[in-house]
């Protein structure tokens, strides 16, 4: 049982974009409060450019659910498939994003859009591809909203593709496998079922027997669909097939940066290390338990998979990306104001990224200045000079070698806005253009972390 007070404002930007799932999730609730979910097809069954749902452990009749695939809420998950016209064969799946829970954030609403089986996916069904984006803008109304990347014309040769819709309602970035009761501060107790991990191996199961060898397989996401699990799931991918799938990995504003107190103190409560260990080979997880877990995890990856192509979508100054590292605690001090705390985040997003870029030739990123973050992946994105062709690059990368001869090389290069979005250009902590200091575990400028005690890992129900 965990206990964490974690209430923080909100910046005017996340609002929009919250705002805007807020409504997208209220429609498709009012229409999917008595709808059911369709059995699992196979591939030969299902019609060409037509969206399905997918529910994993339905039977012919629609009568038998399995109990392992679930949402946090004990709702049934179930996904979206669109069988690809001319390029059935290549193959994008999509993770939605939805921030994550643990503590006093799990009775948050805008936690609980995310702990449900039904959204606006449960909408799609039955639709087809030039349908889709009408039905967006008449669930949108005066709001903004783009539909997911394969339903748009932005990248044209993606509406042939094959494209899989992986919901997100478990709040733990799509990995976790635990049951977890909390209770907050005024001792409320929920219980939250973090089963990312078994619905997304019902997506792949499914994935794997359908496709003998793929062409090309592409793992893209938006937010906590970009932080680890496109990356993990390219992974398993990649030992899956081998070298005749061309297989790609590119996250839109994932939130990479940890403290060491969310990873001893809140990410024990999600049960990670299966998919963790999977997917980097390491026999105990619990000895990588600190805020370098993910960029540990993430090189691990890397060296594993050489052949595969990884990359980063972020923006310089995202306000949900530093919402959710202030919610992690222990880095940004209380009460530093707005414009101090994101030149904080921005430094140490950097120096990750670029760390991993100079070490790993199969890593690229694509830094773009100001605020904006996902609703749907690359919807904002798309929007910034040279991101398209940057993208099409790695996406499209398989069209003209199918055989697994690519090689790095042909990925797109690196691209930055220019010096203010690099380490070097920016202001140190130090307050020095270019000296690349950065704050330490202890948030000490310049410090080498020994000047702070090490945290305890907190005892959970599923402790890694």
């Amino acid at each position: 049982i965990m206990q964490i007070g974690s209430k923080r404002p909100i910046g005017a930007a996340m609002q929009k974009e919250m705002r805007a799932k807020k409504m997208l999730r209220a429609a498709a609730l009012l229409v999917c409060a008595g709808m059911s979910s369709a059995r699992m097809l196979t591939l030969d069954e299902l019609p060409v450019d037509e969206v399905f749902s997918m529910t994993p452990g339905l039977d012919a009749s629609g009568k038998s659910f399995s109990t392992t695939s679930g949402c946090a809420d004990g709702s049934a998950f179930n996904f979206l498939v669109r069988k690809g016209t001319t390029n059935v064969n290549r193959v994008l799946i999509d993770f939605m994003g939805g921030g994550a829970c643990w503590g006093d954030r799990c009775f948050e609403n805008d936690s609980k859009m995310f702990q449900t089986g039904k959204g606006f996916w449960s909408l799609l069904s039955n639709y087809k591809t030039d349908q889709v984006p009408a039905l967006f803008q008449k669930m949108a109304g005066s709001q903004s909203v783009t539909p997911p990347i394969a339903f748009g014309t932005d990248i044209a040769d993606i509406k042939t593709w094959t494209y899989i819709f992986v919901p997100y309602c478990t709040q733990d970035i799509h990995i976790g496998s635990c049951n977890t009761t909390y209770v907050n501060s005024v001792g409320e107790r929920t219980l939250i079922r973090h089963n990312g991990a078994a619905n997304v191996k019902s997506v792949m199961d499914w994935v794997y027997a359908a496709f003998t060898q793929p062409d090309s397989l592409a793992f893209i996401g938006c937010s906590a669909g970009a932080s680890a699990i496109p990356f993990t799931q390219a992974a398993r991918a990649s030992t899956h097939y081998g070298a005749g799938t061309t297989i790609v990995a590119v996250g839109d504003s994932p939130s990479n940066l940890l403290t060491e107190r969310f990873a001893r103190q809140g990410i024990v409560n999600w049960g990670i290390d299966a998919a963790i260990a999977e997917a980097t080979g390491w026999t105990n997880v619990t000895e990588h338990l600190n805020d370098k877990l993910l960029v540990d995890g993430m090189e691990a990856i890397f060296l594993r998979h050489p052949s595969v192509q990884f990359a980063f979508y972020t923006r310089t100054a995202d306000a949900t990306q530093l919402f959710q590292y202030k919610l992690m605690g222990g880095m940004i001090p209380d009460g530093m104001p707005d414009a101090d705390a994101i030149k904080f985040w921005n430094r140490q997003n950097l120096a990750m990224l670029e760390g991993l870029q100079a070490k790993h030739s199969n890593f690229r990123t694509f830094v773009a200045p100001g605020a904006g973050h996902c609703g749907n992946t690359f919807d904002s994105a798309l929007k910034e000079t040279g991101f398209k062709a940057w993208l099409e690059a790695l996406l499209l990368r398989g069209t003209l070698n199918r055989a697994g001869a690519l090689t790095n090389s042909t990925a797109p290069a690196a691209v930055n806005c220019g010096a203010q979005c690099t380490l070097a250009g920016l202001e140190g902590c130090d307050a020095s253009v270019g000296s690349k200091k950065l704050e330490d575990r202890c948030s000490v400028c310049g410090g080498d972390g020994t000047s702070c005690a090490r945290l305890t890992t907190i005892p959970g129900f599923c402790l890694i």
